[in-house]
Parts: C-alpha cells; structure tokens; sequence
C-alpha cells in the first residue's frame, strides 16, 4: 500500500553509530572541544523528574534520553538523535525506570477534531514526534487504521495524525493517574476528516515550534480502487498551524492546541518548475528546526517527474513566521532519503540514507548547495527503526521516569 515515495524510504534497522564524512578526518579546528549541534531543547520547570519518549517496536525499543530538565524534539520519523541503547538502561544512582505508555493500538482512544463522543481504535502507531512549547507537552504519531491486508471496499486503509496533550507542570505521579483514567484521549491533528480531499493516508509528521506555535507538516494523498487493490495517488505536502495556550485548571486537553486550516506549502507549480523536475514529495518525519535566526525548516522528500525510481532529499523553509514558504535549489544526490536535519554553528547539517552509506551533508545557503561534510561530527548520532505495515509490526509512544 505504499506509494513509491514511501517505499523506497522504509526505515532500516536499529544502528547507532558515529557519522563520518568520506575521509574520515575529523574537522580542522574541533578535535580538541568537541561541538554538539543545535537540537532545539525546551525547559521545563520540574526540577525532579526526567522524561524520556519511548518508541517501542515488535523486537526491540529505542529511548530518547531527555536530560537537564529538558524535552529534545530530536525524533526523526522512527529515528531517534541521541539515543540510550537498550530500554531501562541506567547512570549511577539511578532507580528503576517507570513508563507510562501513551500510543497503545486497538486501545488508545482517539477523538475526531470536532471534539465529538465518536471515540475509534487505531490497528498501530508509527512515526513519533515530540515537542514543547506555552506549558504543553505533545506527542504526535501517525496512526493506521485497517493496517493489514487483505484490503476490501469495506477495509479501505487509512492513516491520520494524532496527538496526546501533557500539561509540563504535571509531576510525575499526575501524568501517570491522568493517562491511566477512562477519560484519557489521543485527538486527531490532520486526517480525510480535517483536510480538503487528498487526505485518506497521511504519513510522517514532522513537527516544529516557534514561539507559542506548533508547525505540522505531513505527506497525504488519496486512495483509490484500482481493479480491486488500494492505490495510493500523488503525495502532496500539507501543513497545519497551531497556537498553543498554557492549560489553566479545568480546561479539557483539546483545546490546548488551537489548530488552523490545512495548507498547501509547496504547489506543484514550483515543484514542475524545479531544476530537479520534481514531483511526489514527503515530509521525512520527525522533528524540524528553528534557525537561531527565527527561519523554520523543514526536511522532505521529493520524486524525479521523469525518473520514478529516483528520490531526493531536500528542504522547504519559511523566513515569515510561516506566511511563505520556499524550496530549497540544491538537494541531494539520487537514491538518498530519510534526510534528518539540525543546526550546527549556523549551518544546516542533513543526515541521509543512501545505497551504500550514510552521509552528511553541509548547506550555509539554505539549500542552495550542500557540501558532503568531512570527518566525524561529535555528538551527531543515528538510528533508524524497521517500519512494515504488511507485517503488522507496531509502535507505541510511552513517557518514562527515573528518580535520582
């Protein structure tokens, strides 16, 4: 059921490692202080606990490890920047670690964004997202329903993207009774419902902030019956806006987050008049940037209109608080994908799977040129997740705890 696009960009399996460039040096001017990039950290005031979003699939789990009372919005799709090997993996004087798990399929509840009582399930979760901003905490997931097949008329697949809201000044203890009451919701952020058509399947939802506004940025497309099988049509980018409001007591989660209107960043006129003849294109998951100079960017991917075996990685940014929004020039080399970006010393630095390697590539320019970085990049580290919807296999968010 994948379109083109997303097949070719499925997820590899768990493998951290330090990134190099193709010589191997590291470079001029860092072996002796090593610098860590810009990976958007947010404080929260709780002084005690440390919170950690788990991606838990059939076989395995990664853990994003959020340390100095701070909330890393470094998810990547199934990737996560910085990760703990292994689940419950402990420092001296560290307890057991406690979960609570927030994305559970066939049990999570999820509410429409009318805000109705018509509650559904959802066959798996993938694709986690994390952020904070305004005294909210949101985990985002992309959620399937009718995941497996075989597909009728009357199992038509879907996806859509949803969200759980936390109020950052909850302890521990609170977040734990709140998630585990009868009353606790998933809401959905963008699906067919919420969108104008295109929107039977939405995939990677790629998050960012900026001041008290969460930018949402995801690939849909339609689906239609061709001779008796689920066809995916053209992806298209769609971006949604929300304006974050500090919970007060008594307020229902859902209306912490004010969402706009479905967007169209990028038309497909000036994907058509691209140097790279560009078409399909799919945000890559995961978490955006804000430049220390207020420009949001997101990574995607995108397409060659005369080759449909070929992807690219590449990037859209806004200067404008979002208002507009542009494309990059350059992109990467073919066959390279799930790109994942950070800042670093005032560079953009995209981190993408190719054929045979992994590289890094550099961009002063926004995009207009990208350089293949040379030599180790500290602190720089990556982890992908298997994804096959086929199969079944699943993720589900969970937030954990440890006491010192």
């Amino acid at each position: 059921m994948l379109s083109r696009v997303a097949a070719v960009m499925a997820p590899r399996t768990h493998n951290r490692r330090g990134v190099t460039g193709s010589s191997g040096r590291r470079r001029e001017g860092r072996e002796s202080e090593p610098q860590r990039p810009n990976m958007s950290r947010h404080v929260f005031d709780s002084a005690v606990l440390l919170l950690l979003l788990v991606m838990m699939s059939c076989g395995g789990a990664a853990t994003a490890e959020v340390e100095n009372n701070a909330v890393a919005s470094t998810l990547s799709g199934s990737k996560l920047t910085g990760a703990i090997d292994g689940e419950g993996s402990t420092s001296g004087g560290v307890e057991e670690l406690q979960r609570v798990d927030l994305f559970v399929p066939q049990t999570t509840q999820v509410l429409p964004k009318t805000g109705t009582t018509d509650l559904s399930l959802r066959d798996s979760f993938v694709s986690p997202s994390l952020f904070s901003a305004g005294g909210v905490i949101a985990a985002f997931a992309e959620g399937h329903i009718n995941a497996k097949p075989p597909y009728t008329e009357s199992t038509k697949p879907s996806s859509d993207v949803v969200a759980e809201y936390i109020d950052s000044a909850w302890e521990w203890s609170t977040l734990v009774g709140e998630v585990n009451k009868e009353t606790w919701r998933a809401h959905t952020v963008l699906g067919k419902a919420e969108g104008k058509g295109n929107l039977d399947v939405v995939r990677h939802p790629t998050t960012t902030m900026k001041d008290n506004k969460v930018f949402l940025l995801a690939g849909g497309t339609a689906l239609s019956d061709v001779n008796g099988s689920w066809k995916e049509g053209s992806l298209e980018l769609k971006l949604v806006v929300g304006e974050v409001t500090k919970p007060s007591a008594g307020d229902e989660p859902s209306g912490w987050i004010k969402w706009g209107e479905v967007q169209l960043p990028v038309q497909r006129t000036t994907l058509a008049a691209h140097k790279g003849n560009l078409t399909d294109r799919l945000a890559s998951g995961g978490s955006g940037v804000l430049m220390e100079d207020g420009t949001i960017v997101f990574s995607l991917m995108a397409m060659n209109e005369k080759n449909e075996v070929d992807v690219y990685s590449m990037i859209i940014y806004s200067k404008d608080n979002g208002s507009t929004w542009s494309l990059s020039e350059g992109m990467s080399p073919a066959k390279c994908t799930d790109p994942r970006i950070i800042e670093w010393e005032g560079s953009l630095l995209m981190i993408i799977d190719c054929e045979s390697s992994q590289r890094v590539y550099e961009s002063r320019d926004m995009g207009t040129t990208w350089t293949e970085a040379i030599g180790t990049l500290p602190g720089v580290w990556v982890n992908s997740q298997s994804e096959d919807y086929s199969e079944g296999k699943f993720a589900c968010g969970s937030f954990c705890h440890r006491e010192y």
